[in-house]
């Protein structure tokens, strides 16, 4: 009888180990599952930066470029304003 009892209580003991591992199976597992979704959320925010950051960088680029266009006109302009004015100097020297 009192091997019955032993063995009862040691069921007893285990299934309620095994219930609480249980339980913090599932605690842990739903702890995983939030940190997951945080993760996935912060990788969609940098993927979301990075694709900013890329469209930005190729609008400076465009922009530059752009910029470039103008400089060279301006200087074009200039050499063509300063060769017009040693000719018209030059002119004026004849005269």
């Amino acid at each position: 009888f009192l091997q019955a009892y032993k063995r009862a209580q040691y069921l007893k003991q285990y299934t309620n180990f095994r219930k609480n591992q249980g339980l913090e199976i599932q605690s842990k597992t739903a702890q995983l599952v939030d940190f997951n979704a945080k993760l996935n959320g912060q990788r969609q925010d940098k993927k979301k930066i990075i694709a900013e950051n890329q469209k930005e960088r190729l609008a400076l680029e465009v922009e530059k470029k752009e910029q470039q266009k103008l400089v060279n006109s301006i200087k074009k302009d200039k050499n063509k304003i300063i060769a017009d004015t040693r000719s018209k100097q030059q002119e004026a020297k004849r005269i």
